[in-house]
C-alpha cells in the first residue's frame, strides 16, 4: 500500500486499500459510494445558489446566493462613501466652498468631515431641507485654529442637501466628507 499525506485517494486495479479514516474496510465497492456524495453534493450546492434541481431542498428561497448579497451589502455599510474632497483651495469668506450641495445617498446617514485652514475662523455646515437653509456652526462655534485637522461628524437625512462655510478668507488646506451609514456607527 502507498502512504500519502492526502486523507482521500483514489482506488483502481491493483491498489489496495485496508482502511478509511482509520476504519477497516470490507471487500465492498465504495467507489460508487464516494461518487454518489460528490453528485449529492454538487447538487445540493447548486440548490444552495437557487437552482431548484429536480428534487428542491431549499424551499424557504434563502439560498447561498442570498447569504452573499447580504454579506456583500454589510460589508459595502461599513465602507464610506466619498461624497466631496477639495485640497489647497483660495475659499471666501461666508460663501459656499463646494460647486454644488452634497446629498446622502441612504435614508438617514452621517456624514463625515475632515478640515484644515491655514487661516484660523468659524467652520460652518450649510443644512438645505425643503427649501429651508440653517448653518449649523462646527467645534461649538469656536474658531478653529490655523493648520489644525479637525474632524466632525454630521447627521443627514433623505431631503437634506449640505454645503460648509468658513468665516474668513483662506486657503481651504483640505476638506474631506464621507458618508457612512448611520447604522454602522
Amino acid at each position: 500500500m502507498r502512504k500519502t499525506p492526502l486523507a482521500w485517494q483514489p482506488v483502481g486495479p491493483g491498489m489496495n486499500m485496508s482502511s478509511w479514516g482509520g476504519t477497516s474496510l470490507t471487500g465492498r465497492d465504495i467507489s460508487g459510494d464516494t461518487r454518489a456524495l460528490v453528485d449529492d453534493a454538487i447538487k445540493g450546492l447548486m440548490r444552495s445558489i437557487g437552482d431548484a434541481g429536480a428534487s428542491p431542498v431549499n424551499t424557504t428561497g434563502y439560498t447561498m446566493l442570498k447569504y452573499l448579497n447580504e454579506i456583500q451589502d454589510r460589508v459595502n455599510r461599513l465602507t464610506p462613501n466619498e461624497k466631496a474632497t477639495v485640497h489647497n483651495t483660495a475659499i471666501t469668506a461666508a460663501t459656499n466652498i463646494l460647486a454644488s450641495d452634497i446629498s446622502p445617498s441612504y435614508l438617514a446617514a452621517i456624514f463625515r468631515i475632515f478640515v484644515a485652514v491655514d487661516t484660523a475662523g468659524v467652520f460652518s455646515a450649510r443644512i438645505t431641507n425643503g427649501g429651508v437653509t440653517v448653518g449649523v456652526n462646527m467645534n461649538g462655534g469656536a474658531a478653529l485654529t490655523a493648520n489644525a485637522g479637525y474632524i466632525f461628524d454630521i447627521l443627514v437625512h433623505s431631503g437634506d442637501s449640505v454645503n460648509f462655510q468658513h468665516s474668513a478668507n483662506a486657503t481651504l488646506l483640505v476638506l474631506r466628507v464621507e458618508e457612512c451609514r448611520a447604522s454602522t456607527q
